[in-house]
């Protein structure tokens, strides 16, 4: 698969085709014809040409993350099982029947976790299955052993051929953060006490590398998640923090060099927004993200931050329906985007 163009400004073509017959048969209701309300047995079937040779679009990846769930069937006793669901994520094997054995996935996403998994229901956060464990104790020592039902996901996904992963952190360790909680503050502030950038920063840095140093490509790293969210403070769903844009671009001014000094293959891949109209509309200091972080007149700009890969990622919720939202967002973030950073991915 080509890694040229554009992981985030991509445009997409709905074709819908619905057409009305002057049916008197039986009722709809008895009818196999109609489904969902269609009478598939009369209607006027749309012609799709697919030309292979005709190259319109190319994807840096297809991908997908293991949150929430793998931390528990990757810990599940029936291989089998567990082996034929990794087959459907990662294989690029054809079964004798010619069908394909899974979707083949190309790039994985590893959930970093912040420790609220060992807090328990202490942690704040309701569902177990949105808490995670983290690597870091707090004594400072790491323990490997840890989101062992993840690592083996990731060995699964290795095994099958696919050795392309993304770190991505949705909340530093409890330790560092200022309400010792994985969950935000009810605001867009960072969750991170001051003296703790540092401290974080090297956490994220030595997962990588520890990831990298036993044979898992750990391509990228992602440092923040939908920071335009608060992750409130008094329902949390799950772990999570804002984070202000001028919070961000601290936070990878440091960590960039730090994965430069250890001599780190890792690239950071910002962003994570929570919707599109987040990178080129004002939302008090979270927006206007593209011009902000790319522009060179920009304070928060962090273009020229070592081991920082040039793309700008973007989360699609609430941005698909009518069609015209869909294309009208991404065209006007892709107008934004050649304004403050044309060669910007």
């Amino acid at each position: 698969m080509k890694e040229t163009t554009a992981l985030l400004f991509l445009f997409m073509a709905v074709l819908s085709s619905c057409a009305k017959s002057k049916y008197t048969g039986p009722s709809k209701e008895s009818d196999p014809c109609y489904v969902n309300g269609v009478d598939t047995c009369n209607a006027v079937k749309p012609l799709i040409l697919v030309n292979l040779n005709s190259e319109k679009q190319i994807i840096d990846n297809f991908g997908a993350s293991d949150c929430w769930t793998t931390k528990f069937i990757g810990k599940w006793g029936n291989t089998q099982k567990k082996n034929l669901i990794a087959d459907y994520l990662f294989s690029m094997d054809t079964a004798s029947n010619g069908n394909p054995k899974g979707i083949g996935l190309s790039l994985w996403r590893f959930n970093i976790g912040a420790g609220s998994f060992e807090q328990g229901d202490a942690s704040g956060i309701a569902s177990d299955f949105r808490r995670e464990e983290c690597f870091l104790s707090p004594d400072g020592t790491y323990d490997w052993n840890k989101q062992a039902g993840q690592q083996w996901f990731l060995n699964a996904a290795k095994q099958r051929g696919l050795n392309n992963f993304l770190g991505f952190s949705i909340s530093p360790p409890v330790q560092f953060t200022i309400n010792g909680k994985a969950y935000g503050l009810g605001t867009t502030q960072f969750n991170l006490k001051a003296g703790d950038r540092d401290n974080f920063a090297d956490f994220m840095v030595n997962v990588a590398q520890h990831f990298n140093q036993n044979g898992f490509n750990m391509r990228y790293l992602s440092p923040v998640n939908e920071p335009q969210y608060t992750w409130g403070d008094k329902a949390p769903s799950q772990e999570g923090t804002g984070a202000t844009n001028k919070d961000i671009a601290d936070l990878v001014k440091v960590l960039g060099p730090k994965l430069q000094a250890a001599n780190s293959t890792t690239k950071i891949a910002l962003g994570e927004a929570a919707q599109w109209k987040f990178l080129n509309t004002a939302s008090a200091n979270t927006g206007n993200q593209l011009n902000d972080f790319f522009n060179p007149s920009s304070t928060n700009y962090i273009g020229d931050v070592p081991n920082m890969e040039n793309l700008f990622s973007v989360h699609s919720y609430f941005s698909t329906c009518p069609d015209v939202s869909l294309i009208n967002y991404r065209k006007d973030a892709l107008a934004a985007k050649n304004q403050a950073a044309p060669n910007l991915r």
